[in-house]
């Protein structure tokens, strides 16, 4: 592998993280999106060019890892799960009471899959 290469990795490996995200912008022309993580507030710019063209709207939720690589926020792979819903106050309150701790992307996995344990 070549050092750039080696690089990227590490800085996934130390920087990884999974959560639930409400999509509050879009930039098609960019390739970014906004993301909001649910219960803390923090934002995130992405840039994906596959998912920032196949989004239906700059809104929703959606549950994926994050990675910093390169001074840029990625999704390595595919959203476990994404929702086209717009919040309303109820529905942001109750997912920001339930998601004040830190979820592993195999918890999000099974809370969307499987409730079976051993997954």
């Amino acid at each position: 592998l070549s050092n750039r290469t080696r690089r990227a990795f590490s800085q996934s490996v130390d920087s990884h993280f999974s959560g639930h995200f409400w999509i509050t912008g879009l930039n098609r022309d960019a390739c970014k999106i906004e993301l909001e993580k649910i219960g803390s507030g923090q934002k995130y710019e992405i840039y994906d060019v596959a998912m920032s063209g196949s989004l239906p709207g700059g809104f929703g939720l959606m549950g994926v890892r994050l990675v910093y690589v390169n001074n840029e926020w990625l999704v390595p792979g595919n959203p476990v799960y994404y929702l086209p819903v717009e919040p309303d106050n109820e529905m942001i309150e109750l997912l920001r009471d339930g998601d004040r701790g830190t979820v592993t992307f195999i918890d999000m996995v099974r809370l969307h899959y499987s409730q079976r344990p051993e997954l």
